[in-house]
């Protein structure tokens, strides 16, 4: 059955809101002529290949696209999104300021601007530019979930958690919030909690790749055989091995030679078992056991 224009661009951009790309893009596929002279079909087909991960494709169609509407905003920042998905950060940012010379108090665009001066680590120019966004948008998410991602690079845990649980306080599905949240929780090998974290995002929006594996790596870390090796986890391997020499050498230091040796003989069974266990944990995981 052969459709309209009009009701294939419906169509595709409904699937595109049910993150649904390939069957947007099959939705326009029958469109030619003056259907194909509209924008918003451009902007679709692109937005459709970002979220397939064709970042090559969507940028030169955005290009293309470009060349007959060259102060479209959208398709700008479609532009940056896809040079960005192929670490081309430099003509990202070209694409983001030519939009926001267009529109300069946009906290979207801001925010974009952020992200990509976070991916190519220019963290200081970063929060200048999310300072601009915030004066913007005050009350916007977007705002929001790019000032919890900065706090996240910078390694401020504390902030990343309480801007993440004030994210999710006014969208309690918000899945960057939920994403970030179990991230923190893996740090803190609370694999559990994560788990959980991940599994909602994984419900809400199951072709979610990136959280289907966070999901899975946060349920390897909740089986048993796991457990002994959480402190390597959670402190790392050499703080791990600093800490057991200090309280061998420690307990020998203080005559209690017989409790020395048997942190000794523990130590040195966990060092035995992670070995083991992380081929077998290895082999599980790869096998799709777990």
């Amino acid at each position: 059955m052969t459709i309209g224009g009009d009701q294939a661009r419906t169509l595709a951009w409904r699937y595109l809101e049910m993150h649904q790309p390939q069957r947007a893009l099959e939705a326009l596929r029958s469109m030619t002529g003056d259907d194909l002279d509209d924008p918003v079909v451009w902007y679709i087909r692109t937005h459709a290949l970002l979220d397939l991960e064709e970042f090559e494709a969507a940028a030169g169609l955005a290009q293309d696209a470009l060349g007959k509407w060259a102060d479209d905003v959208e398709l700008l920042s479609l532009l940056c999104a896809a040079e960005a998905g192929q670490d081309r950060l430099a003509q990202a940012e070209q694409a983001v300021l030519a939009a926001l010379r267009l529109e300069p108090d946009s906290p979207d665009l801001l925010c974009q601007y952020a992200r990509v001066l976070m991916r190519g680590v220019q963290l200081d120019k970063a929060e200048q530019v999310i300072e601009l966004a915030e004066r913007a948008g005050p009350d916007e998410l977007i705002v929001l979930r790019t000032q919890q991602l900065l706090a996240f690079m910078r390694y401020r845990n504390r902030e990343a958690r309480e801007l993440a649980q004030e994210l999710l306080s006014r969208d309690a599905d918000d899945p960057q919030g939920q994403m970030m949240l179990g991230a923190l929780d893996l740090e803190d090998v609370r694999p559990r909690r994560a788990l959980e974290r991940f599994g909602t995002v994984v419900r809400n929006d199951p072709a979610d790749d990136h959280a289907m594996l966070a999901a899975q790596q946060a349920k390897v870390m909740t089986h048993p055989l796991v457990w002994p090796l959480l402190p390597f986890e959670r402190f790392g391997v050499g703080p791990t091995w600093v800490a057991a020499i200090a309280i061998i050498f420690g307990l020998q230091a203080l005559g209690a030679e017989g409790a020395s040796n048997i942190a000794a003989f523990v130590w040195i069974g966990l060092c035995v078992y992670s070995w083991i266990a992380g081929a077998v944990i290895k082999r599980k995981v790869e096998r799709g056991s777990w």
